[in-house]
């Protein structure tokens, strides 16, 4: 892995800030203060986002900004990646949008945690090391200043500890602790399992003796269901001579019973053919008392009246207006005649009216006023004629209506005697099928009388039955009592070998589970405890040679001695004598801890060979304390490590002489910038 380029955005005190990064030893220069280290915390933020425990976003977004964003470009072999994480500040707090990744060209989109697995994918960190992956990066890559010498302070068992956990070792420890409960289990278990097996042998006495139960219950139900099969052939004999004699009483009483319906039966024609006949006596005298004279009538000669009084009344109507009208004309002349005589001048032409003009009118009036008079006499004659002929007609329509209602009455009552005609053949037919009926009832009650029938006493055969049938009623009780014992004992049998195969296999799985007891304490344990301790002597081995190579160059020519001991914990030897790390002066703890530091790295990147950051490594304030002269030993150190890129932040200006790339941060009015 080698960075490229980062590009910041109001992280902490940087408000822009675009930098490139070569390969080779890159020296980060300024004022303690100036924002050195916040590049170093950008650049682990682009890669883990926030990482919990550690860093809080109030520690990474700019106070009073709202957004902000890393963006870094690095390279991992043929791959060119670029990702960038975001902040934004909410009323809830400050949270990680979707960042963007890009590999070769290819964007895409991922929430913060998807991002942080697929570097740790790009990476190369282990699948087992996900959730420690920070710290591998920490301890491999890149360590805080003031995380450096934190290590060399630690208790023994908390440095061995982080030796396990950064190694992937502490899954031995992990597993030991993790298998403590599982054999608490097993104790508990195996000593519950033999408190429940304690009754083992009583189960298996009572299943022998609850087969020798059934046993005798299956010989005694066998000569039960012989003595039930006898019982049943004897009842059934029984049966069938009571039932045959039942069979022939039945029959005399259906016989009885035939000859009591026959009697009634020929009771009910005779009282039916006796009412027949007083019916044909009661319809031959109404026949008799309703004599009638027969009534002829003609419909069409009161049609025809009705049509003549209808034409009689037309006329009379009319006679009527005609009437009215020579009134009306003969009383209109009687005015004119009268108003002529009175009239002096026209009333029109306002010319005077003569006397003689007068009488000439009044006579011409009085000539009309007689030929009207003359019209009506004639009206009045043939209106007095016209009545009379309606009266005539009046009466004979009277005449006919009344034939009319004679004559419907004639029919009514013929009609009436027609269907009592009519009824007394259809009883007189009847009463021959009666008396032939009669006949033919009474020769078969004839014949049912002579059939010889008799009743056959039963009681004896019905006691013989009865008897019988008790007895196989107390054989069948036996019988179910026996087979209610053997279904009782052989459903107890069946729980008898249910729970005794329950309690062996209980027996089996309490020996396995003893087994594995013993397996787990005297093997597996011991195994895990031998496979850990090889492990952490390769790494030790390794890393005290190291250890001691490191710190020989930084401290050269100096009367101190070092070297770890099985815990991973520094062991310092001065003018002969051992000493601890207190008594060291500023720059010697500077020496032992970056010579801790420089082991772990070389030692973790041989022993995890797949990562793929072992071309990176930087140093945050690596030279605390350091004289000149360990300044260049420090660059001896530098040129021996096999890190194609080395980021190193330092305000020392001498260590400017060995890095080929300078980059000079200084801070103006709050703000991080890169000097030109």
């Amino acid at each position: 892995m080698l960075l490229n380029k980062i590009k910041l955005k109001n992280i902490r005190s940087i408000e822009s800030l675009d930098l490139s990064f070569e390969e080779g030893i890159t020296l980060l220069t300024g004022d303690i203060g100036s924002g050195k280290t916040t590049i170093l915390m950008a650049i682990e933020f682009a890669l883990f986002g926030i990482l919990r425990g550690k860093v809080t976003p109030n520690e990474i977004l700019r106070h009073g900004e709202t957004e902000g964003y890393v963006n870094l470009q690095f390279t991992i072999e043929d791959k060119k990646i670029s990702i960038t994480r975001f902040l934004k500040r909410t009323s809830s707090g400050i949270n990680q949008p979707p960042g963007t990744i890009i590999i070769n060209g290819q964007e895409e989109e991922l929430v913060a945690t998807e991002l942080k697995s697929k570097i740790l994918e790009i990476l190369g960190y282990p699948q087992s090391l996900l959730k420690k992956s920070t710290s591998l990066f920490r301890f491999t890559v890149y360590t805080p200043q003031e995380q450096v010498k934190l290590i060399l302070h630690e208790s023994e068992e908390e440095r061995k500890d982080i030796i396990r956990k950064i190694f992937s070792l502490d899954k031995y420890k992990n597993i030991v602790s993790n298998i403590s409960p599982y054999q608490t289990f097993l104790r508990s278990q195996i000593e519950t399992n033999e408190g429940r097996l304690y009754d083992l042998t009583t189960l298996k006495e009572q299943k022998t003796a609850k087969e020798n139960e059934i046993e005798h219950l299956k010989k005694n139900i066998i000569i039960k269901e012989q003595q039930q099969t006898k019982s049943l052939e004897q009842k059934n004999k029984s049966r069938q001579k009571l039932d045959d004699l039942e069979k022939l009483n039945k029959e005399f009483l259906e016989h009885k019973q035939k000859i009591k319906l026959k009697q009634q039966n020929i009771s009910n024609i005779k009282n039916n053919f006796k009412s027949l006949l007083e019916r044909e006596n009661k319809l031959n005298d109404s026949l008799k008392k309703t004599t009638i004279k027969e009534i002829k009538f003609d419909k069409d000669i009161k049609i025809k009246l009705e049509e003549k009084l209808k034409l009689y009344n037309e006329k009379q109507i009319k006679v009527s207006k005609q009437e009215g009208s020579l009134f009306a004309n003969q009383k209109q002349i009687s005015n004119i005649s009268n108003s002529i005589i009175s009239l002096d001048e026209c009333p029109t032409c306002r010319q005077k009216v003569s006397d003689s003009h007068k009488h000439k009118i009044k006579d011409l009036q009085t000539k009309s006023s007689e030929k009207l008079q003359k019209q009506i006499k004639e009206l009045d004659l043939y209106k007095e004629k016209l009545n009379q002929k309606i009266n005539e007609t009046k009466q004979k329509l009277e005449d006919q209506i009344i034939l009319e209602k004679e004559f419907l009455k004639y029919q009514e009552i013929k009609k009436s005697q027609d269907l009592i005609q009519s009824e007394i053949k259809n009883i007189q037919s009847e009463i021959k099928k009666y008396e032939e009926k009669i006949k033919i009832e009474e020769q078969s009650l004839k014949e049912l009388l002579n059939e010889n029938k008799k009743e056959i006493p039963i009681e004896k055969e019905k006691k013989d039955y009865e008897e019988k049938s008790q007895m196989l009623k107390n054989i069948e009780l036996e019988l179910n009592t026996l087979t209610t014992r053997q279904n009782i004992a052989t459903k107890t049998l069946k729980d008898l070998n249910e729970a005794i195969k329950i309690k062996i296999e209980l027996q089996k799985t309490n020996h396995k589970l003893k087994s594995i007891k013993t397996w787990i304490n005297d093997l597996f344990i011991p195994l895990l405890n031998t496979i850990e301790r090889k492990v952490m002597l390769k790494v030790y081995a390794e890393f005290n040679l190291l250890f001691i190579k490191w710190f020989e160059i930084l401290i050269d020519n100096q009367p101190i001695n070092v070297h770890l001991d099985e815990n991973f914990t520094p062991i310092i030897e001065q003018n002969g004598y051992i000493t601890g790390i207190e008594n060291l002066s500023g720059g010697e703890k500077t020496s032992l801890a970056l010579s801790y530091r420089l082991a772990l790295n070389k030692v973790l990147n041989d022993y995890f060979s797949r990562i793929n950051t072992k071309d990176l490594l930087i140093l945050d304030e690596p030279t605390d304390g350091f004289s000149t002269e360990q300044l260049d030993k420090l660059a001896q150190v530098l040129n021996n490590l096999d890190a194609k890129q080395i980021i190193l932040v330092s305000h020392e200006q001498k260590m400017e002489s060995f890095a080929q790339n300078v980059i000079r941060v200084e801070k103006n009015t709050h703000r991080t910038e890169i000097c030109k």
